[in-house]
């Protein structure tokens, strides 16, 4: 089984936190969609 797992991630700019102690699994089989406006960096994979 793959899952995909982000534990206790911490994003920053400068002394600017946006995302604190994210914690999340995917599971297979599972969709994750990330939204965000126009060039911010979201991947985006079809398949």
């Amino acid at each position: 089984m793959k899952n995909i797992v982000f534990d206790h991630v911490v994003k920053a700019y400068g002394k600017n936190v946006i995302v604190r102690d994210l914690n999340l699994e995917v599971k297979e089989g599972e969709r994750l969609i990330l939204l965000g406006p126009s060039g911010c960096g979201n991947l985006r994979r079809s398949g």
